[in-house]
């Protein structure tokens, strides 16, 4: 094989690994960032509000495979629902026979 094709694959294998390193570390950094600005609250209110109930209705769907009602968005939205025991907790009966 070509000396220059060889020095091609190396390339693109070195960089590869590069690549895949630094996003590793990166991600980590950037999950504590965010997590130290959330727990500080430097987001503003609208976008925490926001932000929890786009995670309960994702939960809620993810769960029952359906998407919530009207009625159940109203009476959980000051709710943060951030685990499995916590939808669960606001079906009724009926939903969580069905599940």
């Amino acid at each position: 094989m070509a000396f220059w094709i060889q020095l091609i694959i190396i390339w693109v294998v070195v960089c590869t690994v590069v690549t895949f390193i630094s996003r590793r570390r990166m991600a980590k950094y950037y999950i504590e960032a965010l997590k130290i600005r959330d727990e500080e609250g430097h987001t503003e209110p609208y976008q925490r509000g926001f932000k929890d109930g786009a995670l309960g209705v994702k939960m809620y769907y993810t769960i029952l495979e359906k998407m919530p009602s009207s009625h159940w968005i109203d009476a959980n939205c000051d709710t943060k629902m951030d685990s499995r025991e916590k939808i669960l907790n606001t079906l009724t009966e009926e939903e969580r026979v069905n599940l």
